[in-house]
């Protein structure tokens, strides 16, 4: 059930990075924070302030 809820909260912030504002703590991680920043930079500002430049570097590299 964990897996099945990751994958769906995963679309979603894939589809619209704000739905990161729902998807439980102890689900966020790296591949979480990037899939809602490569939807919408502007979600930059939930990821935790350790991984910002990390992520911002693989989102905008994406872009090029």
């Amino acid at each position: 059930k964990e897996l099945r809820d990751r994958e769906m909260y995963l679309a979603a912030v894939s589809n619209n990075g704000y739905a990161l504002e729902l998807v439980p703590k102890e689900l966020r991680d790296r591949e979480m924070y990037l899939a809602a920043v490569r939807s919408n930079e502007d979600v930059l500002e939930l990821v935790p302030e350790e991984l910002r430049d990390e992520i911002r570097r693989e989102a905008s590299t994406d872009r090029k």
